[in-house]
């Protein structure tokens, strides 16, 4: 009984080391997509001097993002000295990825209760929504045609 105790408790932590590393992986590779863009816009790397240069960086700032893959935490958002600029990654101000916000409202319309998604999206993201959460994606839902 204690070996297949041991094997399962090996197994749980082999299965959260995976899911840490891509997390991780997931993060880095969002990282470095925003940093390119932002390259792009400006026209320059980092401390490269060029003509084409059409800006300058101002720095970076924290967020988090809800993906179907779990939510990413600490994400570095890069920021261009001359004010906010949108990225094509996702919009401004999105916490929540709009495939997550279909699942919750594709739950919510096949007649599951809220609380249940609450916690079907908390099991699987990591981050619990709340009633407004899930009745406002509803409302969204219900106004495309």
């Amino acid at each position: 009984m204690a070996a297949l105790e041991l094997i399962e408790n090996l197994t749980e932590r082999a299965w959260a080391e995976i899911e840490d590393k891509i997390m991780y992986a997931l993060k880095t590779f969002i990282e470095e997509l925003l940093e390119e863009e932002l390259t792009q816009r400006l026209g320059a790397d980092r401390y490269e001097r060029t003509e084409e240069r059409m800006g300058y960086r101002g720095g970076h700032y924290r967020r988090g993002l809800t993906t179907r893959f779990g939510h990413i935490g600490d994400l570095r958002m890069p920021r261009p000295a001359q004010g906010p600029a949108p990225f094509t990654l996702f919009e401004r101000y999105e916490r929540r990825r709009w495939d997550v916000d279909a699942g919750i409202g594709r739950l919510f319309l096949l007649g599951v209760s809220t609380r249940k998604i609450k916690g079907v999206v908390k099991d699987i993201t990591g981050i619990p929504v709340s009633g407004k959460t899930v009745s406002r994606i509803t409302a969204c839902l219900e106004e495309e045609p």
